[in-house]
């Protein structure tokens, strides 16, 4: 590897999977393997579910620090389809870039809206987003 040079990338990482017989050839991951639509669309709807679980504890929490609010949409989307190394970078890339909106009041006002405002808009937002994500996600599930 040594005589390798610069612009290659090699990587190992191990994932479980939570039905190797069911995917087989047709496991997608976040590197694009089987590099088709509908596994950019499975990681799409990861990421969704991520700012949906985040938003929600934004809105029901409203004294917890943003950090804790994203790690928990975080944990609940993306975390399980990661390996160890990326959860602990995404982990430290949360916390620091939250330090200037470590609040739900300094996370609104950096949106440009009152709190109160804010948390309506996250909360119509939601009210239509989740049950269109909820679809997607359950089509994407049957389709395997």
């Amino acid at each position: 590897m040594s005589g390798v040079g610069c612009g290659c990338d090699a990587s190992l990482y191990l994932v479980k999977m939570k039905d190797a017989d069911r995917f087989g050839p047709n496991y997608c991951d976040i590197q694009g393997v089987g590099g088709s639509a509908p596994c950019a669309l499975v990681w799409l709807t990861r990421f969704l579910r991520l700012i949906e679980g985040m938003l929600r504890e934004i809105m029901e929490h409203p004294e917890q620090p943003t950090a804790v609010s994203i790690m928990h949409g975080y944990d609940g989307a993306l975390k399980a389809h990661h390996p160890w190394v990326t959860q602990q970078m995404v982990r430290a890339g949360v916390n620091a870039g939250t330090r200037a909106a470590s609040t739900r009041a300094d996370f609104c006002a950096k949106l440009g809206q009152p709190e109160d405002a804010a948390v309506e808009q996250m909360r119509l937002l939601l009210e239509n987003f989740s049950p269109a994500l909820g679809r997607a996600t359950a089509l994407l599930d049957e389709r395997g």
